[in-house]
């Protein structure tokens, strides 16, 4: 309880802020939550992640625990404009120095340490046993992805891009809020079972409206897989990712994370918060958390901690982690709560591929992430792994971050632009990677928006096929196809019966 003492020996240092009658009310409250917590760690957690029960009440009080040991960042400011400040990963060398444009009071600092502290302190190891037993199916893994909504469309284009390289792994696909008509339609009942897929809706926990951020997280506590290869709806592999849970870097770490294009933008107060050195600027880039490799077994800690700081991102942990530079989110949270836990983990070392074109100007389209085995065997060979020097992985995974592939996004994106190809020329991806990729997405994406239109949210478009047929003309024609040529393409994308039946007609 040395910890506890402490913290509120700094809420009194606020007293400014609060009254005495208040200040004695939360220290109260937050003292009898402690003592519960820690006296009954085991039920307590067991509960409050035994999602697949479900067991709402008890993961309202895990929350109300959070709430209670919350961060104190009411003095926290930028004192300059990240996007200004910060480089391009590539642009790092040994002379870099960590960004700090973030200003936070002595005492703000100290009583987030200490809240901090009393989070980590209650993360136990056998909060693992617990989570393994109550919520996980031991030694099974499979993909987990966000769907709903507008999210439809994408992922039946991820599943099937992620069945047409003979990728068996289950898939479960978490839905924020879904209604009773969504669970028992067509999507989930039919057109997901026939890819080995399941809809899992989100638990709903009354009096507390989790932000999209903290999505992930409770989706990665929910699953019944141990281990788990998430995917942004918007990201498919192009392998077949069940090797990456047989080879290292996963066997040794069981946390395998991706960079982004950017330098990391972790401020180092947050280092003063987790009790650790500041990290050389040469040890990795910023995260990019499209796709996360996972173990619950070993990281089930890294989880909880991660949902912590995502219930308390907003101008909050953000500011810290990104401080207002590209691409505010959860990105840097897994990788730095497995550091604050002592845990290991591996990010891969190869940059990040920008993905797009030109047409009268460079477009961007999304990333290329490379093969995390491969990737792990180069650097073992690498005569300086401080630089991104090194010869090319080869690529696992596209996450079309930009323009997103669910056929309403792709007419709302390029519907009234010059049509061309999104990857380049067909000749410069076929040079990448092996074969003409580019079109085996758009059959794909037409066969979404042509065969599976009518069960998706209304948002779609009633006429997309139409539309996504001469836009996919146009893009096939820049290509030198004979008229016949084209037509047999696009009549073989929106065949019904081709390959994995979609539609039980």
């Amino acid at each position: 309880m040395a910890s506890l003492g402490r913290y509120t020996s700094i809420l009194k240092a606020r007293n400014k802020q609060y009254s005495p009658l208040r200040l004695l009310l939360l220290v109260v409250a937050f003292c009898v939550v402690y003592q519960i917590w820690t006296s009954f760690q085991h039920d307590t957690l067991a509960d409050a992640i035994n999602f697949a029960h479900p067991a709402e009440p008890e993961l309202a009080d895990y929350l109300e625990f959070i709430q209670l040991a919350h961060p104190h960042f009411k003095s926290l400011r930028l004192h300059n404009d990240g996007l200004d400040k910060m480089r391009f990963v590539a642009n790092v060398t040994k002379e870099t120095q960590r960004l700090d444009i973030c200003e936070l009071s002595a005492v703000d600092l100290e009583a987030t340490r200490l809240a901090h502290d009393v989070v980590v302190g209650s993360l136990s190891q056998s909060h693992y046993d617990v989570l393994a037993s109550a919520a996980t199916k031991p030694s099974t893994r499979g993909i987990v992805t966000i769907g709903g909504d507008t999210f439809t469309g994408q992922v039946l284009v991820q599943l099937r891009m992620l069945r047409r390289f003979n990728a068996e792994l289950p898939v479960e696909v978490f839905l924020p809020e879904p209604d009773e008509a969504e669970l028992k339609g067509h999507i989930c009942h039919t057109l997901f079972p026939a890819l080995n897929a399941r809809c899992v809706p989100l638990p709903k926990v009354p009096g507390h409206k989790l932000s999209r951020f903290a999505y992930k997280a409770f989706a990665l506590l929910h699953s019944t897989f141990e281990d788990i290869l998430f995917l942004d709806a918007d990201n498919f592999p192009i392998v077949d990712p069940n090797a990456f849970f047989d080879a290292e870097p996963y066997t040794s770490t069981g946390l395998v994370m991706w960079p982004d294009f950017w330098e990391s933008m972790v401020s180092p107060k947050y280092y003063e918060i987790i009790h650790k050195p500041v990290d050389p600027m040469t040890l990795h880039a910023g995260s990019e958390s499209g796709q996360i490799i996972v173990s619950k077994k070993r990281h089930g800690r890294t989880l909880l901690l991660a949902l912590y700081y995502s219930i308390f991102g907003e101008k909050q942990y953000f500011y810290l982690f990104n401080q207002g530079g590209h691409g505010e989110g959860d990105k840097d949270f897994w990788v730095h709560a497995a550091k604050a836990l002592d845990l290991p983990y591996y990010q891969v070392r190869e940059a990040t591929v920008e993905m797009g074109g030109q047409v009268m100007e460079w477009y961007y389209v999304g990333i290329a992430q490379s093969h995390p085995g491969d990737d792990y065997a180069r650097q073992l060979k690498a005569p300086d792994t401080t630089t991104r020097v090194t010869p090319e992985a080869k690529i696992a995974l596209i996450h079309h971050s930009w323009t997103k592939l669910s056929p309403a996004f792709m007419i709302l994106q390029r519907y009234n632009r010059v049509w061309e190809r999104m990857w380049g020329t067909q000749a410069q991806t076929i040079e990448k990677y092996g074969y003409d990729l580019e079109d085996e997405v758009w059959q794909e994406v037409m066969y979404v928006g042509c065969g599976a239109v009518r069960f998706l949210p209304a948002k779609e478009d009633r006429e997309q096929c139409e539309k996504l047929t001469s836009i996919w003309k146009a893009v096939l024609g820049n290509d030198t196809l004979s008229t016949t040529e084209i037509n047999q393409k696009i009549e073989s994308a929106t065949d019904i019966k081709r390959k994995v039946r979609l539609l039980d007609i």
